[in-house]
């Protein structure tokens, strides 16, 4: 039986995993660039679950002992124009700009000008200044009673106004729901909140004394070289940006752009359920919650700088990767802006991200230094299966 490249144990429940290390010899051994074999392995695991889900285009990047040793596009960017997915793509990460910001709010606990433990109305003090008390932390690990997008009643300041409704400035889009109703007291229990990051963001921007933007490009983009990470903002004709993908149920016209299409997948057949072109729309307003995109050669660098610790120290790191526990001393399976997973090879981060137009993945192994990131431009994709198919490929090599 062959030792595996890299091993991955994969569970699901909404979005769960685990990874499974490479054997001790291969650790000791710097990893080389994918051999043909295995990239041909890749392919065509990429290809059949593309065909298998209907999806139109696909970017991957897989991370090996702490190095980047692939990323590649499949399928199309822009299918009415046949554009193909490449490495230079940009997608939208969607909700993996949460792990992202958990990171800068860490940075600045690790300089210790943002604490953990204090009411966020320390640095964000027009925020529900009637509602109970919510700490940084309980923003970072999903416990701040705030609602998703629509589990719960959503109302607006007062002081909503088209400044604010325009804006990119996380302070001011927390108008959008800042008198909002919490779902429970804060730390009762975790549940999902994306309002919850734009909020963190404003926490951010105030505790750090520059614009939430500036710091992450200061403290991250700028640090690794991510050269394409940028705000998704209201811009036609933006250079490499993908056309995201819905299902739809208008009439078919093949090919023609908005009105419903049967992709032609990898293997050459037809998908069975119309896709169409999603609504264009700008999620810079939403911050850290889901407003960046980039390429995959950027969003992989961002991967193995996470395991390779390159972005905070040690000790912030380990409270990152802890899961949390509510006010009665229930654990969690949520860290720091991080989903975390125990196996038999050990400790799995990771976070999905899911937009009308676009899916993400980030799965990492600390222990291996292994990982795979996936951006994908349909909405109705489960990046995660992929993922799970492209490792089993590797595996059986």
């Amino acid at each position: 039986m062959r030792q595996p490249k890299l091993a991955f144990l994969l569970r699901t429940t909404a979005i769960c995993a685990a990874l499974c290390a490479t054997t001790a010899s291969a650790q000791q051994t710097k990893k080389k660039p994918l051999s043909k074999e295995l990239i041909a392995a890749v392919d065509e695991a990429v290809d059949a679950e593309m065909q298998r889900q209907q999806l139109v285009g696909v970017a991957v990047g897989i991370i090996n002992h702490g190095e980047v040793v692939l990323t590649k596009g499949y399928g199309f960017a822009d299918w009415e124009n046949q554009v193909p997915v490449t490495t230079q793509t940009v997608f939208n990460w969607a909700s993996n700009c949460k792990p992202l910001t958990a990171v800068a709010a860490m940075q600045l606990v690790q300089k210790k000008k943002l604490d953990l433990d204090v009411d966020i109305r320390k640095y964000v003090p027009e925020f529900s200044p009637n509602g109970p008390a919510i700490t940084v932390r309980q923003l970072l690990c999903h416990q701040s009673g705030l609602p998703h997008w629509n589990n719960g009643r959503v109302v607006p300041s007062p002081n909503l106004d088209a400044e604010a409704l325009a804006s990119i400035d996380p302070c001011l889009s927390i108008h959008r729901f800042s008198q909002t109703p919490l779902l429970f007291e804060p730390g009762a229990r975790e549940s999902y909140s994306s309002y919850g990051y734009i909020l963190l963001s404003a926490v951010i921007e105030r505790a750090g004394g520059e614009s939430f933007f500036t710091q992450v490009e200061k403290r991250i983009a700028q640090p690794l070289g991510m050269e394409s990470l940028q705000l998704d903002v209201p811009s036609a004709n933006q250079p490499n940006w993908s056309v995201g993908y819905t299902r739809t149920k208008v009439r078919i016209r093949t090919g023609v752009a908005g009105q419903g299409f049967l992709p032609q997948t990898p293997g050459g057949q037809q998908a069975q359920t119309p896709v169409g072109r999603a609504p264009e729309y700008a999620h810079a307003w939403k911050a850290g919650a889901g407003g960046f995109k980039s390429n995959i050669a950027d969003f992989a660098k961002w991967a193995a700088a996470l395991i390779n610790g390159r972005l905070v120290s040690k000790n912030i790191e380990k409270q990152m990767w802890t899961p949390q526990k509510t006010t009665s001393g229930k654990s969690t399976g949520m860290g720091l802006g991080f989903f975390l997973s125990r196996g038999a090879g050990g400790q799995t981060i990771f976070h999905s991200g899911e937009q009308p137009e676009v899916t993400s993945y980030l799965l990492l192994f600390p222990k291996s230094k292994d990982g795979i990131v996936i951006l994908c431009n349909c909405g109705y994709a489960k990046p995660a299966e992929m993922s799970k198919a492209v490792v089993a490929a590797l595996n059986d090599q």
